[in-house]
């Protein structure tokens, strides 16, 4: 009996506690949200850059090639 307490209490206490982490790391996202919004942009840029690089020299040597 004092086993399944303990069990539910532990248990609990960790749900507890995981809901407050994210509940703190969700206000952090939503305080920075425009700074985060920048990042992943940039990010999402400096890729699709880097794979119109890639793609334009597979095109350059296809041509070559012919």
């Amino acid at each position: 009996m004092m086993d399944k307490l303990n069990d539910a209490v532990s248990s609990a206490t960790y749900i507890v506690g995981g809901s407050l982490m994210i509940g703190d790391w969700l206000s952090i996202l939503d305080a920075h949200a425009g700074a985060y919004g920048v990042l992943i942009a940039g990010a999402t840029f400096v890729l699709n850059f880097m794979f119109q690089i890639i793609r334009l020299t597979r095109i350059k040597a296809d041509d070559l090639d012919d």
